[in-house]
């Protein structure tokens, strides 16, 4: 089976809708992309697409990002529960998960 056109799809996951774009075979174990705060899932694109021929790629926006809905807080723990809601909404029990960090100066 051919790798998927890249799409964007919404998921609600407790009062936020999540934005994310997904590339890739669906056939293949689950790859997903977690962006770091000043970026958005846009910013794997060329990775995504490359992974994505091997791979199903989940891209995520976290709250406040990309096409995601905004929420009142933006706490570590808000985006770590919200990637939990984020797989269990889509179905994913086990993943690969690649994630961008911030750097502190």
């Amino acid at each position: 089976m051919g790798a998927r056109r890249r799409k964007e799809y919404r998921v609600k996951v407790g009062d936020v809708e999540l934005s994310y774009l997904v590339d890739g075979h669906p056939s293949a174990p689950p790859l997903v992309l977690l962006h770091a705060l000043s970026m958005n899932a846009r910013d794997w694109s060329r990775v995504s697409l490359l992974l994505g021929q091997q791979f199903p790629v989940y891209s995520l926006n976290f709250r406040g990002h990309g096409g995601s809905g905004w929420a009142p807080t933006y706490a570590f723990k808000d985006l770590a529960t919200e990637v939990v809601g984020f797989l269990d909404a889509l179905g994913i029990d086990r993943a690969a998960v690649v994630g961008l960090g911030q750097q502190h100066t």
